[in-house]
């Protein structure tokens, strides 16, 4: 079977500058190994405006001072990670390459937070560089029916927010939520909304293995943890000898110069049986091919490695049609 390397849970939260929710959820995380990336929105910090830091972790803000979204990365090694785009102090772009053995993945991770609307990010959508793997997440503070659901009837939906739909849809990005599950519950008793999403684009997709949201925080905000895994690597199939195309003709002047081989082929009559009484192929590579590889004049070609490749399929949701969207 081929051999997956695991990055690790990613897991996020809009702390709502809850001091004891975010001391909690960064103590929380940081005590399983396996747990690699925390991304927080609105984190609080101390009255000189730092961030908390994490020991075994690097930190990455859009700004040093009063950041309103911060990315945890525990420092493991295989996992190389930089700032490679920043938009005022709520949008950070980090490009993350993980390694494991010959297997190597790279990709940007996005962690975003929208103040209350959904106008911020509508405005920097363009200035964004994506790369081919790509993973968004964040609370965007924007309702929409393609994650809404059911839940559409309680926010309307805006100019802006229609502007990032169709940003998302043109850049081929697949929403991880499933529509209508909350996200945000409102300490004044308004009604549940879902504005905390993942969305990915690229081979990355088939590469998050499970989403899971969690109510129970002491934020207003649920979680949302992803479960993501690198491509399976190559996997190499032995090739197999074209015994129906042998040149039985030439085969015993190939092993006359072998004197044992010349007897056992008097007494088994097939290439294939005397396979099992000698280890060196010499016998009978010169005239019984590796299946597609005789070359001009008869000789054998050395055979090209086959890859079989294999990976986790998942469903992902993509936005509804364009006429609704527009709607």
């Amino acid at each position: 079977m081929a051999q997956r390397a695991s990055v690790g849970p990613v897991q996020l939260l809009n702390c709502a500058r809850g001091q004891e929710t975010t001391i909690s959820v960064l103590q929380e995380f940081s005590k399983k190994s396996e747990n690699l990336i925390c991304l927080l929105q609105e984190p609080w910090y101390d009255r000189h405006g730092n961030p908390l830091s994490l020991p075994n972790f690097d930190l990455f803000t859009p700004v040093p001072i009063q950041p309103k979204c911060a990315t945890y990365v525990r420092c493991t090694q295989g996992l190389a990670v930089a700032t490679t785009f920043t938009a005022g102090d709520s949008f950070l772009g980090t490009t993350i390459t993980a390694t494991y053995l010959t297997n190597r993945i790279t990709f940007k991770l996005f962690n975003l937070y929208s103040p209350g609307r959904p106008e911020p990010p509508a405005e920097i959508k363009n200035e964004i560089q994506l790369l081919k793997n790509c993973i968004l997440m964040g609370d965007f503070n924007a309702h929409h029916m393609w994650w809404q659901g059911t839940l559409m009837h309680s926010a309307s939906t805006s100019a802006a927010t229609h502007s990032i739909v169709n940003w998302l849809e043109t850049n081929n990005f697949h929403l991880g939520n499933k529509p209508g599950i909350p996200t945000n519950h409102p300490r004044n008793g308004g009604t549940p909304s879902t504005i905390d999403l993942c969305f990915s684009r690229g081979s990355i997709t088939q590469s998050i293995l499970t989403l899971a949201i969690n109510h129970d925080t002491t934020s207003d905000h649920s979680s949302i943890t992803i479960s993501l895994s690198q491509p399976p690597s190559p996997q190499k199939i032995a090739p197999q000898r074209g015994w129906h195309k042998a040149n039985w003709d030439a085969f015993p002047h190939s092993i006359g110069q072998y004197g044992y081989l010349q007897l056992l082929w008097k007494e088994r009559h097939t290439a294939r049986h005397l396979q099992h009484y000698y280890a060196d192929p010499s016998g009978y590579r010169h005239c019984c091919p590796i299946q597609g590889t005789w070359q001009k004049g008869g000789t054998l070609v050395e055979p090209q490695s086959h890859v079989g490749k294999t990976g986790c399929q998942a469903g992902r949701q993509t936005c509804p049609s364009k006429s609704i969207c527009n709607q």
